[in-house]
């Protein structure tokens, strides 16, 4: 692989697992909604996709008469797809850099002070005059915890009250670093380093194709 692929596929990668493992590393909890971490994650694959895939099936006749706007209009097809999926996911919270204990305390507090009538059975939570439904979906490891939504009828609204009145509650509270996101970043890292030194090794390489990607788009 030539190094702009190389960075076109692995670099938003690399940044992804950098951010999540400095994350992880903090000292306090971060709730995060399911629609930015999927967002998140659209971005750093999307690399990947269109370096394999979408570049694997893309009209060598639409490349040729459009030239480096054929690329424009696949990025626009692929993000505008990705965006209607996010859109039509169920209502999910994850809480990074949290214990589960911690996480299930905060979640059985919070939803009694949302809805009176609320209730739990085991992990699965029903706030029924929030119409709001859940279960928790723990990753040990990784000390990330999710709330992931039971059924069709969830309310939007419900959900942001949750999420807002769990960031105040976990987000001041203070924990031990995850040395987990140890790894993340040292991945990360090591990704942009080789993608660096392909680039140092490639330049003329790297400065002919940017000049042919020009030319063809004039």
């Amino acid at each position: 692989m030539d190094p702009l692929r190389l960075a076109l596929a692995f670099g938003p990668l690399a940044v992804y697992l950098i951010a999540v493992g400095l994350l992880n590393l903090s000292r306090k909890p971060w709730v995060v909604s399911g629609g930015r971490e999927s967002c998140a994650l659209a971005i750093a694959l999307a690399g990947m996709l269109t370096v394999g895939p979408i570049e694997l099936f893309l009209p060598r006749a639409a490349a040729t008469v459009y030239g480096a706007k054929a690329w424009a209009m696949i990025a626009g097809l692929y993000f505008l797809g990705a965006t209607l999926l996010i859109l039509l996911q169920r209502p999910r919270l994850t809480i990074y850099n949290c214990p589960t204990a911690i996480v299930r305390q905060a979640v059985g507090d919070v939803t009694r002070q949302l809805d009176g009538c609320a209730t739990t059975v085991g992990d699965t939570y029903v706030l029924p005059n929030r119409q709001v439904q859940f279960h928790l979906d723990s990753v040990p490891v990784v000390r990330n915890t999710s709330l992931v939504s039971i059924g069709e009828h969830q309310s939007l609204d419900g959900w942001k009250a949750l999420e807002a009145r769990l960031a105040d509650v976990l987000t001041p509270r203070s924990v031990t670093p995850n040395v987990s996101g140890t790894a993340l970043v040292a991945v990360g890292v090591a990704i942009l380093v080789l993608i660096g030194q392909r680039w140092v090794d490639g330049a003329v390489e790297i400065a002919k194709l940017i000049e042919q990607m020009l030319h063809t788009a004039g």
